[in-house]
């Protein structure tokens, strides 16, 4: 897979005391999917560490808009914080995905 860069658009403010969100994020396919929120963070069970992507997130996330922002996004946030489902990826291929950029960036 290779990853190109992209420009990420201004951040939304945020609402209810929370940090902006990044504007590519209101055309996601799980912005506003509260509902999908326990299945994006699949590894919160502290018995799972890298457990397989619930199918319902890796549709929607296949046949998101904003996927490649999200990715982008994914992988420039802090690697110690990272977790959860983002862009179809679990933490441990994003981890992979940004070895293989550093290894080809030389």
């Amino acid at each position: 897979m290779t990853i190109e860069p992209v420009a990420l658009a201004e951040p939304v403010p945020g609402h209810y005391g929370l940090p902006p969100v990044p504007a590519w994020w209101r055309l996601a396919a799980c912005h506003s999917r509260t509902e999908l929120l326990p299945a994006f963070f699949p590894g919160a069970d502290a018995r799972h560490r890298n457990p397989p992507i619930p199918l319902t997130v890796a549709e929607l996330c296949a046949s998101c808009p904003a996927a490649r922002e999200c990715l982008a996004d994914a992988l420039a946030d802090d690697w110690t914080t990272d977790d959860g489902i983002r862009a179809g990826t679990t933490a441990a291929e994003r981890r992979a995905l940004r070895r293989a950029m550093l290894e080809r960036a030389g």
